[in-house]
């Protein structure tokens, strides 16, 4: 179904020099499509519809003599056609149909040859039946088929909490009415055994309740910390009012294995061919086509100096088409709402940049590889929690079996991590608090303390970044007042001076940091990702997420702007540091009539009258969608606020690096 379809693309011309195979497959297909549809109109698949829109039936054949069919469409699923291995169409529409969604994903464009799938390994061949298993019916008189029955079981198994006993209970009741050739499994234990091939499997992994540990391989047996004495079990007191240790593990860890899924990637065929005529989805990387696009203009991270450092490092590596580099993202979310007690949980998020740009960021090719469970926030011990998913990337570099029509050796390395701030220090290791919060220039830093506001801030340092000679180097009353600049740029730290420094710091025993901390260096913990045997090539191990700080700047500035005297950083406290600062007379604090200090408003904010009109005009705008559509929810023309940046950016982010 599907293997001889290949003239839908070979037999197209876009002169209209269409062959005659091509020409008999449009009209199987249009009989087809308007066969199982319910009106006169159906999904059109062109090119340029790509099933997005509905078209008549001499529209759709106008459509595809123009455009031609759409890329990886060799079995028509949107038009009543299924393959081998996927799941009916009706069972995505259940309520319990989530993992129904995930199988389809998993199925889709799987093709079976028998006679080499024979030869491939167990795990493969396992995967294999289970989605064969997907076109066997339950019993004779159903069209259910047994893989949708079972999921579904197993998906309310999941969503419900049941116990076992009572699964086991329900599949009994429901054996006993359905047909005695049915092959229903017959309690929990054979229905897992059937889903195992889907190789979607987690670990728990007892942690210690402060952080301090996992307890994990050569610690597995262990029942106490080996740093802080607690307990790894739930203790409760008995009737002598004795502290008693349960078997319930006080804390745990959930842990996704990432190479299974990585294997799975090179399996699909779905994923591995985006098209008649495009390279495959995990070699993209290396066998992409720049079209039009200039060679001056970085259209993919495998032009950046990080991606070419790490090809540098091991020219084998980065020979092989099929080698994956991998982004860490995480941060910490209240699952729960937000008017009960705080809980943070801090899921991991990895991501294959082999994949084209139009693939890379979908949510169903990000993996989720850890659930960091709260209540509190892990901070500096995040670094305790990466331990299973460093030994995972150790292992990923020397290379494992897997298997895409014939075994090779798949190897894969971190290529940098994206954070919001607090994030990024504690996944980085580096304090951003401070004087030498500045990841970049690190111990060069020149921030300051501000007299009168109490924090340190970076205003005029950024004046050393200019070239030599450039002119405002020499300004003394542009920036502060009588402050030339000649101090040269700072320079970034490379990833073998970094290691080298860790290999110089030594605990303080009374305080528990490093000597010098806050002082000479800012470095709370040394990161596992140092481990990594490729390390000193990491050009840009660490990033920050630039939509957290597109929106914190653009809120100051909004708030600055338009006066919002508690989100503003324009205070009483800013305007007596700038007396001491710059040179702006007419910005300082003065005593007004009744004795009391004031802030001259700036040239810079509009007038009450004109900020009325600004956000008269700004409820009146109207932008395209995914841009600024819902701006007019968050102005109020009344306070003379603006609301909710924070979700609309959020929104806009998301959907522009989707579309």
């Amino acid at each position: 179904m599907g293997g001889n379809r290949k003239a839908m693309y070979e037999g197209w011309r876009k002169n209209g020099a269409y062959s005659r195979e091509w020409q008999a497959i449009v009209e199987d297909f249009l009989k087809q499509a308007f066969k199982v549809a319910r009106g006169p109109v159906t999904p059109c698949p062109c090119l340029d519809c790509k099933n997005g829109s509905y078209k008549t039936r001499h529209v759709m054949e106008e459509h595809l003599c123009r455009f031609g069919f759409m890329p990886d469409y060799l079995v028509w699923h949107k038009h009543g056609e299924q393959a081998r291995g996927r799941i009916s169409e009706p069972a995505q529409q259940n309520r319990d149909g989530i993992m129904m969604d995930m199988l389809n994903d998993l199925a889709m464009g799987f093709e079976f040859d028998p006679e080499e799938d024979n030869q491939s390994p167990p795990e493969v061949q396992e995967f294999y039946r289970l989605l064969e298993a997907g076109d066997e019916k339950l019993h004779d008189h159903t069209e259910k088929t047994m893989l949708d029955t079972v999921s579904r079981l197993m998906a309310i198994n999941s969503k419900h909490n049941i116990s076992n006993s009572c699964f086991n209970d329900i599949t009994e009741l429901v054996s006993e009415v359905i047909p005695s050739d049915h092959k229903l499994p017959k309690n929990l234990y054979f229905a897992k055994k059937m889903m195992a091939g889907l190789g979607i499997k987690y670990e728990k992994i007892d942690v210690c309740p402060s952080n301090c540990m996992l307890f994990w391989r050569e610690d597995d047996k262990l029942s106490t910390c080996r740093h802080c004495g607690k307990s790894r079990y739930i203790q409760v007191k008995n009737e002598a009012g004795e502290n008693v240790d349960t078997t319930v593990p006080a804390k745990q860890l959930r842990y996704m294995p990432i190479i299974p899924r990585l294997k799975r990637l090179f399996l699909s065929m779905k994923i591995a061919k985006i098209g008649r005529l495009g390279p495959t989805s995990m070699r993209w990387h290396k066998e992409r086509r720049r079209g039009s696009q200039s060679e001056d203009v970085m259209v993919y991270p495998a032009e950046g100096d990080a991606w070419k450092a790490l090809d540098e490092f091991d020219p084998e590596f980065a020979r092989a088409p099929r080698s994956v580099r991998l982004g860490f993202a995480t941060d910490g979310f209240t699952p729960f709402s937000t008017f009960s007690s705080p809980y943070s949980c801090w899921p991991v998020f990895i991501m294959p940049y082999n994949l084209p740009p139009e693939m890379v960021l979908k949510d169903e090719f990000i993996f989720l590889a850890l659930v960091i469970l709260g209540p509190e926030h892990p901070g500096r011990n995040l670094n305790v929690f990466l331990r299973p998913l460093i030994e995972e990337l150790k292992q990923l570099w020397t290379g494992v079996k897997a298997y895409d029509k014939k075994e090779f050796n798949l190897r894969a390395a971190y290529l940098w991590s994206v954070h919001d701030l607090p994030a990024y220090g504690n996944f980085a290791g580096w304090s951003v608090n401070g004087r030498l919060q500045c990841s970049i220039c690190m111990d060069d830093s020149d921030a300051y303390r501000l007299k009168h506001g109490g924090k340190y801030t970076f205003f005029d340092c950024t004046r050393r970044e200019l070239p030599p000679r450039h002119m405002l180097r020499q300004s003394t009353t542009a920036f502060r007042k009588g402050v030339k600049v000649i101090k040269l740029p700072s320079k970034r730290k490379t990833a073998k001076k970094i290691m080298a420094w860790h290999r110089r710091l030594k605990v303080n025993p009374s305080t528990k940091k490093f000597h010098g901390y806050g002082e000479l260096h800012n470095w709370t913990h040394i990161s596992l990702l140092w481990e990594l045997p490729y390390a000193e090539a990491l050009m840009l191990p660490h990033n920050i997420d630039l939509m957290h700080q597109e929106r914190n700047v653009a809120e100051s500035i909004v708030s600055m702007c338009f006066d919002v005297i508690e989100k503003s950083k324009d205070n009483i406290k800013a305007r007596k540091d700038l007396a001491l600062l710059c040179d702006r007379p007419n910005l300082e604090v003065r005593l007004n009539g009744k004795g009391n200090e004031c802030r001259p408003r700036a040239e810079y904010c509009p007038k009450p009258e004109e900020r009325k009109q600004i956000f008269e005009w700004l409820k009146s705008l109207k932008f395209p969608d995914r841009y600024a559509a819902n701006l007019k929810r968050a102005v109020n023309v009344k306070t003379g606020k603006l609301t909710g940046l924070k979700s609309m950016i959020i929104i806009s982010s998301l959907k522009g690096s989707y579309l």
